[in-house]
């Protein structure tokens, strides 16, 4: 939603029907047929995908304000990708040909979807180029300080990954995860719980990212 015109977004927030999904609900399944498209009104989801060894792997985090599912909105075939509730969720779920009818009608809309595909292909491209030589403890940092981009910058702030979702995310084992998370504990760049991560200063984290202490 983040650029629209007050109301075009107004009329985006009418669109389907809302819905609210506790933590760890799935919102969207890989390999379902469903076609609607999902609007994060207030809500953190994990996507992620089967590997062919029958693993779980998180692909990337989405926040309030982003579009999940417009892929199969869009194109009318099967999920690539399961999403699921980080914390409780509340969304729109818009059905396909009222989501398409709507980027027909206001073409501002339909370029910021386009941009937002774009955007996805380059935070793919650029992870890519990451795992291949930035080190782990950098690679997690930067996943922890999008976390807090995409949520305000608000602290502490809690992301509720698990270390292998985090290891995932970052390629890398997750004992490498798990020792990045020591190192940066120590440091007081970030505080572990069960299942989670807190952050008490995005600052910190983004500097640990780039390199600094």
């Amino acid at each position: 939603m983040h650029g629209l015109h007050p109301g075009i977004r107004d009329a985006l927030l009418a669109l389907g029907s809302r819905r609210g999904y506790a933590d760890g609900q799935v919102l969207l399944a890989e390999g379902e047929c469903s076609t609607h498209a999902v609007l994060l009104v207030d809500a953190s989801v994990k996507v992620s995908a089967t590997n062919a060894d029958g693993r779980s792997s998180l692909l990337a985090v989405r926040h309030s304000g982003d579009l999940v599912g417009e892929m199969a909105a869009l194109d009318g075939r099967l999920r690539v990708a399961t999403v699921t509730a980080v914390g409780t969720a509340v969304v729109r779920n818009i059905p396909r040909q009222e989501f398409l009818d709507f980027l027909h009608r206001h073409p501002q809309a339909q370029a910021a979807v386009s941009r937002q595909v774009v955007a996805r292909l380059r935070e793919a491209t650029r992870r890519r180029v990451d795992f291949a030589g930035a080190p782990v403890r950098a690679r997690l940092c930067r996943v922890l300080a999008e976390w807090c981009e995409e949520n305000g910058r608000r602290t502490p702030c809690r992301v509720g990954l698990t270390q292998y979702e985090l290891a995932t995310l970052v390629g890398a084992a997750e004992v490498s995860v798990s020792r990045a998370l020591r190192s940066l504990a120590k440091d007081g760049v970030v505080r572990t719980g069960y299942r989670s991560v807190e952050i008490p200063d995005c600052s910190a984290v983004q500097a640990a990212g780039n390199g600094a202490r």
